[in-house]
Order: C-alpha cells, then structure tokens, then sequence
C-alpha cells in the first residue's frame, strides 16, 4: 500500500511545509490512530509466535521491550476501556 492510498483511505493526511508546499510529512489522523491498537495486537501476536521469522536470534519479544514507554500510544482508546475492566 502506498501513501497515496493510506491518504485515499482516511489513515493519515498530508501537512505541507509552510517553507516549501512542495515538500510535506505525513500524520495519522483520527482514523488511523484507532487502527494503532489492532496492529498493536498483530505485532504482538507475530513478536510472540512468529519470532523465528522476525528476528535473526529467532527469540521471542514482548511489547514493552520492543516499544518501551510506548503503552498508550500503542493502546489508544482501548487503554480506557483495559482500565475499567480492571477497575469494575
């Protein structure tokens, strides 16, 4: 998938330079950041079972080591709702 189509697709928009319009970078919109927490679980699920077809020792990884400080993010919305189910 190329940027185009992850623009085309509402994932991320594009923020031109304010020097340069023909130069840019890319964010992810709101959309996009929802998306976060499902290849957050792929991620994980591939670190955890696949290893020996990520990484050269072929060793499992957990998420914090990978992505440390990174929970929220990584979690978004779904950090609320992991809360609550703790808290109730």
């Amino acid at each position: 998938m190329r940027l185009r189509d992850l623009q085309k697709e509402g994932v991320i928009e594009r923020i031109s330079d304010r020097e340069d319009g023909r130069k840019g970078y890319y964010r992810l919109t709101k959309q996009g950041r929802d998306v976060v927490p499902v290849l957050t679980a792929l991620i994980q699920y591939g670190v955890r079972y696949h290893a020996n077809s990520v990484f050269e020792d072929e060793k499992p990884r957990e998420l914090t080591t990978l992505f440390p400080g990174k929970q929220r993010f990584l979690l978004g919305r779904l950090e609320k709702f992991a809360t609550e189910a703790t808290e109730g």
